[in-house]
C-alpha cells in the first residue's frame, strides 16, 4: 500500500490504472475539489486522456481516493465497506 500524496504514481503507473477503469484517466479526477490546482488546471476544459495523466502525475493530490489497484483493475473514490472488500476479493 502506498500513500499517493507521499509517494505519488508516475505518469506510466497512471497510465496503466487508468486502463483498468471504465472511465479511462477523466475518471481518476477527484470532482470533490475545488481547489486552485483544479480550477487552473481541469475546471471548464475539454481534456483528453494523456493531457489528464500528465496534470494527475504532477499534481497528486486532483487523484480520487482512495485508489487501489491489483495490477488489471481499479477502483477509486469509492467509501462504501462492502464495494472495497468486494474488489479485495476480486469479486468486483
Amino acid at each position: 500500500m502506498l500513500d499517493i500524496l507521499t509517494q505519488p504514481p508516475t505518469r506510466d503507473q497512471l497510465g496503466r490504472i487508468s486502463k483498468g477503469t471504465t472511465g479511462g484517466a477523466r475518471e481518476m479526477v477527484s470532482t470533490r475539489t475545488d481547489t486552485p490546482e483544479y480550477q487552473q488546471n481541469i475546471a471548464g476544459k475539454t481534456l483528453g486522456d494523456d493531457q489528464l495523466l500528465d496534470i494527475l502525475a504532477s499534481i497528486p493530490n486532483l487523484l480520487r481516493k482512495p485508489l487501489l489497484t491489483d495490477g488489471a483493475r481499479a477502483l477509486q473514490g469509492v467509501d462504501d465497506p462492502a464495494r472495497l472488500k468486494a474488489f479485495v476479493e476480486g469479486k468486483a
